[in-house]
């Protein structure tokens, strides 16, 4: 990697604003679209402290898709590693749109968040990271 190659690496955590959404796609691949809130805060020039909240979309794909649909929900605090991607199209009226997305490498959740067919998280922590290729964090 010479100085000068891009860098495209975006962290993000915030808590989820809906239910992940899983596709199947023809590909026999998937992927799950979430919607994250991230919230921030500045000092503005009178001192005082202003809060803001971000609004972030993110496609996780195939086996952390499922495990995205299956053991979050919305509220669930997350956090994301992963790439900003720029989608672009064109509508049937010919005009050019675009969004940024993050496509997802690694999801991290909170493992006291989520329960499985009644067991708790801690029980079930190992079977599902191995087997889903994701990441179950202590609380963050």
């Amino acid at each position: 990697m010479s100085m000068f190659d891009d860098l495209n690496t975006i962290i993000i955590e915030g808590r989820l604003t809906k239910d992940p959404n899983v596709r199947d796609l023809k590909n026999n691949s998937c992927v799950s679209t979430l919607s994250i809130a991230v919230n921030s805060s500045y000092k503005a020039k009178d001192e005082s402290y202003v809060k803001e909240v971000g609004f972030f979309d993110v496609e996780v794909w195939n086996n952390a898709a499922r495990a995205c649909n299956q053991y979050l929900k919305k509220g669930c605090k997350i956090r994301v590693r992963g790439q900003l991607r720029q989608n672009r199209w064109e509508n049937k009226d010919g005009s050019k749109k675009s969004k940024v997305i993050i496509k997802a490498e690694s999801v991290e959740f909170n493992s006291k968040e989520f329960q499985t067919d009644g067991e708790t998280s801690k029980d079930k922590k190992g079977e599902i990271e191995t087997s889903l290729g994701i990441n179950i964090v202590p609380a963050f």
